[in-house]
């Protein structure tokens, strides 16, 4: 089954080195959202169902569905200056991302696959921050955090602020500094618990880019 999901990365990826690296058109968008800051490698960007490189300093806009192939990373900065750093192997789309002078209103990403940390600035109130996967929301309105996610399981990571994950079926738990959770299969949340050295480490080195 992993087998399976990487190889569709690797699909999309091998795609898009048959085109161009013309500048994307947002025909079917309105203003980005973000723009792309730091990367290493190449990441491929689907806008309109059309596959294309993503390079530096390109703009993101809502709805683009952004992947990386085993040796490629990606951050992003949003209009509201929060930060995203997509690791190596992963899929994410983003589906809404609001902003009011500023400030976000509202954000929500999907996530197929891989890992990401995202570094959230403070916003209007009741204004969260969901990533969206198969199995749980993880939602935050000011912190930092990583999410990975694999075919049979979804983990979170809180390195400040607090983070609370939902699983799809109802059952949550809130996470703190330093506290880490695993939602595997249909099971609920397991309850918060510090991660291990080793573990922290390895999360946060994925998501250094470049």
């Amino acid at each position: 089954m992993v087998t399976g999901a990487f190889q569709g990365l690797g699909a999309i990826l091998i795609g898009v080195v048959l085109l161009v690296a013309a500048p994307l058109s947002a025909s079917a968008q309105d203003e980005p959202v973000g723009k792309v800051v730091q990367q290493r490698g190449a990441v491929t960007v689907l806008r309109d169902m059309t596959p294309s490189l993503m390079l530096l300093g390109a703009p993101v806009f809502r709805s683009d569905r952004i992947v990386t192939g085993p040796d490629s990373r990606i951050k992003i900065e949003f209009a509201d200056r929060s930060l995203l750093a997509i690791g190596s192997d992963s899929d994410i789309t983003v589906d809404t991302f609001l902003t009011e002078d500023g400030s976000r209103v509202s954000a929500v990403l999907s996530m197929l696959l891989g890992i990401v940390r995202a570094t959230i600035t403070p916003a209007k109130a009741q204004a969260g921050f969901d990533i969206k996967t198969r199995a749980a929301v993880a939602s935050a309105r000011s912190t930092d955090w990583i999410v990975e996610v694999t075919p049979d399981r979804t983990s979170v990571f809180v390195e400040e602020g607090e983070v609370s994950v939902i699983h799809r079926d109802g059952g949550g738990v809130i996470l703190k500094p330093g506290e880490g959770t695993d939602v595997i299969g249909d099971a609920p949340p397991k309850q918060p618990m510090r991660w291990g050295d080793e573990r922290m480490r390895d999360v946060v080195a994925r998501t250094r880019v470049p």
